[in-house]
C-alpha cells in the first residue's frame, strides 16, 4: 500500500513538472517573437514573470535587457540582480556577464575576486571569452598568480542564446541574438516561401545523426508525415521567397549537406512540426 502511494506521488510530481514545463514554453516563445520584432517592452513583460518563477534563461535575458535599457530604462542594479540569480542557477552566459559587472563595477561595487570566480565558472562550461577574460584579469594583478591560470578543456556551450559584447567601447554584455528553430521558426515564415528538405527517412535516429553531423542550430525544423502508411521523419532548413533563391542556396551548401539530395518545398506543405 505504501509503495502504491509513493508511485502515485511520483506520477503526480512528473505530471506537475510536465505541465509546468509546457506552461513555460509558449510564453517564452512569445517573448522571443516580440524581441525579434524589436518590441522590447512586450518581450520584457512576457519574460519577467517567467524570470520571477525561476526560468533561468528568462532571468539571463531580463538581466541583459535591464543592462541595455531595452524595453525599460537602463538599470544596472536590476541587471545585476537577475544575472546573479541566473548565474547561481548555472547559466554560463549569466556567469560571464555577471563577472563583467563585477569587474567594471556596474550595479555592484568593483570586485575582482568575484569577477574571477564567475569568469572561471563560465569558462568551465565552455565559454572561450570567459577563459580569455579570466587569464587577462589574472595578469592584471600586481603580482600575477600564474598558478591560478585556467587551463580547463572547454566544453560545448549548452545554451542557444549568445550575448554580443560591446557597449560604449566597454566590454560588457549585449542584447541576445536568439537562434530560432522548430515550430516557432516555422510560424514566422510566409506560407508562400520555400524551404529545403535536407533529409528524410523512416528511421528518426538517422535524421538525428545527420543533424548532429552538419551541426544545425537555427532556421530548421523536424517534420513528421505519413506516406503509404509509414511515418517519415525529415528536417527542413531555410526560408526563401522563390524557388530560384532556394536552388541558389543549395548550390552553396557544403557537400555533406547534399548527401540526401535536398528537396525544395513550400512552407504551406510542411506538416507536423516536431519540437
Amino acid at each position: 500500500m505504501m509503495l502504491a502511494s509513493k508511485i502515485k506521488n511520483i506520477l503526480c510530481l512528473l505530471l506537475l513538472f510536465s505541465v509546468t514545463t509546457a506552461a513555460y514554453a509558449e510564453p517564452f516563445r512569445d517573448g522571443v517573437v516580440a524581441y525579434q520584432q524589436k518590441n522590447y517592452k512586450q518581450a520584457l513583460e512576457t519574460w519577467l514573470p517567467l524570470a520571477e518563477s525561476g526560468h533561468v534563461l528568462a532571468q539571463t535575458l531580463v538581466g541583459s535587457m535591464y543592462a541595455y535599457g531595452e524595453g525599460v530604462e537602463r538599470n544596472d542594479e536590476a541587471a545585476f540582480k537577475w544575472l546573479a540569480r541566473a548565474a547561481e542557477a548555472g547559466s554560463s552566459q549569466a556567469q560571464y556577464n555577471l563577472a563583467i559587472l563585477y569587474e567594471n563595477g556596474f550595479g555592484t561595487p568593483t570586485d575582482k575576486s568575484n569577477a574571477l570566480k564567475w569568469f572561471k565558472a563560465a569558462a568551465a562550461q565552455g565559454r572561450k571569452e570567459a577563459l580569455t577574460r579570466y587569464n587577462a584579469l589574472v595578469n592584471e594583478t600586481t603580482v600575477p598568480d600564474t598558478s591560478s591560470r585556467v587551463e580547463t578543456k572547454l566544453k560545448p556551450a549548452q545554451q542557444r542564446v549568445h550575448m554580443i559584447l560591446n557597449r560604449d567601447d566597454t566590454e560588457l554584455l549585449g542584447p541576445p541574438s536568439i537562434k530560432v528553430y522548430g515550430q516557432q521558426w516555422v510560424n514566422q515564415q510566409p506560407q508562400d516561401n520555400y524551404t529545403i528538405q535536407l533529409a528524410a527517412s523512416i528511421e528518426p535516429r538517422l535524421i538525428s545523426a545527420f543533424k548532429k553531423h552538419i551541426q544545425l542550430d537555427s532556421e530548421y525544423a523536424d517534420t513528421l508525415s505519413t506516406h503509404n502508411g509509414r511515418e517519415w521523419h525529415a528536417v527542413i532548413y531555410g526560408s526563401y521567397p522563390t524557388v530560384k533563391e532556394a536552388k541558389q542556396a543549395i548550390s552553396q551548401f557544403p557537400d555533406n549537406w547534399k548527401t540526401w539530395r535536398p528537396w525544395i518545398k513550400k512552407f504551406s506543405r510542411v506538416k507536423h512540426i516536431k519540437e
